[in-house]
Parts: structure tokens; C-alpha cells; sequence
């Protein structure tokens, strides 16, 4: 009965993953402008490599970039004074990698976007399960994780897709996980995978550790 009631557990948060992230995921719509300034930026990186000129110079010629200014030249310099895709692919690096393999696949889309927000909160969500398996025992993380996926406040951030939030949550799972392997099993290494986590988390978003200090 035990092992029945597990798997319908585990069958109970695949479907509730499913029909509120990915269900009708490819006609989404509703998604934050600002989310497309990182894969826009991934794109001009690649366009810029393949002309084989710096990507100052070639932010300078695009025709994307040239009606961007002109529709909203303050907009497109509203990052300390630096254009956004400069901002974006100098102040949140780690970023650009992250959005590659989902350009390479859907090209420049909607598609892209949203598969790169639901993605990272998938993988979010696992972490957060082993890790509330690992201290409170198999049953106490699917209630947790029902609780997560049916939140409004996660549904909003993951479908507007804003590229810093969810490889944020999904670092911070790992340093609370790497934090906690530490506490229970000791050994330099988890420091050294807690300050890695850390540095990861600066080079996707700089201003969540501001904000956490």
C-alpha cells in the first residue's frame, strides 16, 4: 500500500508540473518584454561571431538594434547608462551559456523563453525534493512541492520568464543543499561546492546577492 500511495504521489506532481507549466507551453504569450533582452542578446553574440567583428561594432549595424534605439533610444541605454545587450553580456555572463542550448534549438522565440524559465524551475524542483528527502524523510516533499507549483506567485514569475529568476532559485536550492550536506557530513569539499554555487549565483545575478546581503 505504501509503495501505491508513493507512486501516486509522484504521479500527482508530474501532473500538476505538467498542466501548470507546460501544458499550452509553445502559445504563450504573456510574457514579460524585458525576458527576451538575454536570448536577443545571445542572438546578436552569434550574429556578431559570424560576421567575425567585435560585438560593439556590430551592435552598431544590426537593424534589430538600430529600430530598438529608434523607437526607445533612453530604454535601450536604462542599464547604467550601458546599451542592454552590452549590460546583459557583460554584468550577468553566465546567463548567456545558459540561454545557448535554447536558442540553438527554437531559434529566437517565444518558445525559447519559456522553455528556458520552465526548465530551470523543473530542475528547481527536483533539487528542493531531494533535499526535503534528505531531512525530513520521503513523504514531507510532495506537500511541499504542491504547495510550490500551485503558489501565484511562482506561476507569475515562471510564465513572464524573466531570464535572472528561475537559475536563481535553482542556485539557491543548491547552496541551501550544499549548505546542508556540510552540517550533516562535514568535509572541505561542500565549502568549496557552497563558494562555487555563490560564484555561480553573482555571474547569473549579481543583484540577488546584493539584495540577499
Amino acid at each position: 500500500m505504501g509503495k501505491v500511495f508513493y507512486a501516486f504521489c509522484v504521479l500527482a506532481t508530474l501532473c500538476i508540473f505538467y498542466l501548470f507549466y507546460v501544458n499550452k507551453l509553445t502559445s504563450l504569450e504573456d510574457l514579460n518584454p524585458e525576458a527576451m533582452d538575454a536570448p536577443i542578446t545571445v542572438y546578436l553574440l552569434e550574429k556578431a561571431k559570424a560576421e567575425g567583428i567585435g560585438f560593439d561594432d556590430y551592435l552598431k549595424t544590426d537593424p534589430i538594434v538600430l529600430n530598438l534605439i529608434e523607437e526607445d533610444h533612453a530604454w535601450m541605454h536604462a542599464y547604467v547608462g550601458m546599451m542592454k545587450f552590452k549590460y546583459f553580456a557583460s554584468q550577468g555572463p553566465l546567463t548567456v551559456f545558459l540561454y545557448y542550448p535554447f536558442i540553438t534549438l527554437y531559434g529566437l522565440s517565444n518558445q525559447a523563453v519559456a522553455m528556458y524559465s520552465v526548465f530551470y524551475f523543473g530542475l528547481t524542483m527536483l533539487v528542493l525534493w531531494y533535499l526535503l528527502h534528505k531531512t525530513y524523510g520521503k513523504w514531507h516533499p510532495f506537500p511541499a512541492l504542491w504547495l510550490i507549483m500551485g503558489n501565484l506567485i511562482w506561476l507569475i514569475h515562471i510564465k513572464t520568464a524573466y531570464v535572472v529568476w528561475m537559475p536563481s532559485a535553482l542556485l539557491l536550492s543548491l547552496e541551501a543543499l550544499c549548505l546542508y550536506m556540510y552540517m550533516t557530513h562535514g568535509g572541505k569539499r561542500w565549502l568549496f561546492l557552497c563558494g562555487s554555487v555563490l560564484g555561480m549565483l553573482y555571474l547569473v545575478a549579481w543583484i540577488t546577492i546584493a539584495f540577499g546581503a
